[in-house]
């Protein structure tokens, strides 16, 4: 049974973009947290970027591809875009007026970054096992 080969130009740019969106995660997770202190103008920031991203998850899960648009989905947004998206917005509970100093913070945004992260795992072993230059 021949197995089916992929797009590796659009995994990449597929693994580039899941990876920007967990990395805004990530430094969401850095910066805020207990024990810190921010001022109203660096609160309203935070908040900010939360909001951007998780509107930016909820519109990619949407429609589960990367143009953010109804379309039909190729074999990649069908196997791991669509799904990590659609799982990190369901999973992204943390609501965008939250307090960046709370314990919440962190936690609340545990889960979507790691279901990027995840996502992202698995398709940078696909694309390894696809690349002839491996």
């Amino acid at each position: 049974m021949p197995t089916e080969t992929i797009d590796l130009v659009e995994a990449r740019k597929m693994a580039d973009e899941i990876r920007r969106l967990h990395d805004q995660l990530e430094g969401l997770m850095r910066e805020g947290g207990v024990g810190k202190s921010f001022s109203p103008n660096e609160i309203a920031s935070l908040q900010s970027r939360l909001k951007s991203i998780k509107e930016e998850i909820k519109t990619a899960a949407k429609h589960g591809t990367m143009s953010r648009r109804k379309q039909a989905q190729t074999r990649l947004e069908e196997m791991y875009f669509g799904p990590g998206l659609r799982s990190a917005s369901a999973n992204f509970r943390l609501a965008v007026n939250a307090n960046p100093t709370s314990d919440k913070w962190v936690r609340e945004l545990y889960d979507p970054a790691g279901d990027l992260s995840y996502t992202l795992h698995n398709l940078e072993a696909h694309i390894l096992s696809e690349d002839p230059r491996s």
